[in-house]
């Protein structure tokens, strides 16, 4: 009796040590897609105004030549 107890105690400190390495695993990749999103959404952004200047420089010599 007292030996199946401390398996069973040992066993459930185990399990315990896994789900919290697995809770700060996933907690961990989801701060790292976060930041990648926000990265390819600062990317994004950026490429946008890139190529709104690009075209408003166009219109000007656009304008300027005719």
């Amino acid at each position: 009796m007292v030996v199946s107890f401390c398996v069973l105690s040992i066993l459930f400190s185990i399990k315990k040590k896994l789900l919290i390495e697995i809770q700060s695993t996933k907690k961990f990749r989801n701060e790292e897609n976060i930041k990648k999103f926000r990265n390819e959404e600062n990317i994004k952004k950026f490429r946008n105004e890139e190529n709104i200047k690009i075209k408003s420089v166009n219109v000007y010599f656009y304008i300027r030549f005719f």
